[in-house]
């Protein structure tokens, strides 16, 4: 159903209205904003090899992930200039300023101490690398109608999305980090890692650390997915910009000439070294002793996926998903922005504190005015 950006944030206030689950979202580079939604609240739980609609999965493996199913939609398309007027006459022309929760010397010496925990652990071979989290607890004023107008005119190259279910909880983000595009004879993944501050007046330059973190997330990626009888290819690195960010990142393909089941694909590539850590196992059980909190869908995976008869009779999957980073779960006025960093032998604290508070500015600087 093609419709106007304006009549789809009225089918959102309607469904709000009565706490109906829904999903509005847009993939990177296209100006096609789609809107799912349920006519009750029933949870969906995923099916990999039968659901078909738009599935939003947490961290970890060992937790269901769900779908809303696309049997309901709106969809809008437009030009970038028309996109911009429309999405500005639905955002508040007031100012706020986010107002943090916790005290943020406190937040400072808390990540820093962890992350020297996690040096120490690297450091006598525990693991090769970890992903550390933290989470921002904000008080905003914008209406998340509005938050996501904003997603969407600004990151104009990442998967900009709002998905809500009345059991789940209100989520918003805007990720630079693509999981899976999936075809019938292909698959497309990225290895994405390494992080500095975008500066229009300066060429990005990478230390040693850097590539390093990024030849590791690489190297796992072929592995798996080497694994699981592929033979993937990997372009060569480059710089990718995503927002106000730098990262380093590495296009992988291969060519799929037998059917492997979608949950094995996923599972194979997440959680990747980017988002969790090397060895897979060991990361994880150092996440889940120390961070401190559930990361809940925060860097899980998100995003549609559609199975399809074939002419012969054969079932033909599509899908494209997206690593749930740059994302902020909203409780009332208050936004919970997640934010990592990847940690490894020559890790800096200081410097890895610095690289969370640029990647929370995606999130926090929707939430002002």
């Amino acid at each position: 159903m093609r419709s106007t950006y304006q009549e789809i944030c009225k089918q959102i206030d309607l469904l709000r209205a009565k706490g109906l689950p829904f999903v509005v979202f847009r993939s990177p580079a296209s100006m096609k904003v789609t809107l799912l939604w349920q006519e009750n609240t029933t949870l969906h739980t995923f099916d990999a090899e039968k659901s078909n609609g738009f599935v939003f999965a947490p961290f970890l493996h060992n937790r269901p992930a769900y779908v809303i199913p696309n049997s309901h939609s709106m969809e809008y398309i437009m030009g970038t200039a028309a996109l911009d007027i429309e999405v500005a006459s639905n955002i508040s022309s007031s100012e706020t300023t986010p107002r943090p929760h916790k005290d943020i010397q406190h937040a400072t010496k808390k990540h820093q101490s962890l992350v020297a925990a996690a040096i120490k652990k690297i450091k006598v071979s525990e693991f090769e690398k970890v992903v550390l989290a933290r989470k921002e607890s904000i008080s905003f004023d914008l209406d998340p109608m509005q938050t996501l107008s904003k997603l969407l005119v600004r990151y104009e190259t990442a998967f900009c999305y709002w998905f809500f279910h009345p059991e789940l909880g209100s989520w918003q983000g805007a990720t630079p980090e693509l999981l899976l595009k999936l075809d019938s004879s292909s698959l497309q993944t990225v290895s994405l890692a390494g992080t500095r501050k975008y500066d229009p007046f300066r060429s990005v330059e990478w230390s040693e650390k850097e590539y390093h973190e990024q030849r590791l997330v690489t190297d796992q990626m072929l592995s798996r997915l080497q694994g699981l009888g592929l033979s993937p290819v990997a372009s060569e690195t480059f710089n990718a910009r995503a927002g106000n960010l730098w990262h380093l990142k590495t296009n992988i393909e291969t060519y799929i000439t037998a059917h492997v089941p979608l949950l094995s694909l996923i599972e194979a590539l997440h959680p990747s070294a980017a988002i969790c850590g090397l060895p897979r196992e060991k990361a994880l059980e150092f996440i889940e002793e120390n961070e401190g909190f559930d990361r809940q869908f925060y860097a899980g995976y998100l995003g549609m996926i559609n199975h399809r008869a074939s002419a012969e009779g054969q079932k033909n999957t599509e899908a494209e998903l997206y690593v749930n980073l740059r994302c902020m779960s909203i409780e009332g006025t208050v936004a919970n922005v997640f934010i990592g960093s990847g940690i490894t032998t020559d890790s800096n604290p200081l410097k890895e504190w610095e690289e969370t508070v640029h990647k929370a500015q995606t999130m926090t600087q929707v939430l002002m005015g």
